[in-house]
């Protein structure tokens, strides 16, 4: 498994359709760590750039997410 750790920097909704309805649709920009804290600045030395981008329909998993938020993320 390899760990990284990403910066939750932007969510735009939109209009979208889920199991037939209309539902927002939250498109999510993610960056990698890059500050001073120790435990970041060892991500950051691994992974100095990049972007996750992702789109989300459901409601529930929205809400858990929150811009500026760091997170971890699991390549398995």
């Amino acid at each position: 498994m390899i760990r990284a750790k990403f910066r939750l920097t932007e969510q735009k909704n939109s209009a979208g359709w889920r199991d037939g309805k209309a539902a927002i649709l939250a498109s999510l920009l993610f960056v990698p760590v890059g500050d001073d804290t120790p435990e970041n600045k060892k991500f950051w030395d691994a992974t100095p750039s990049g972007r996750i981008e992702m789109d989300v329909l459901n409601p529930e998993a929205i809400e858990g997410f929150e811009v500026m938020k760091e997170y971890y993320v699991d390549f398995t």
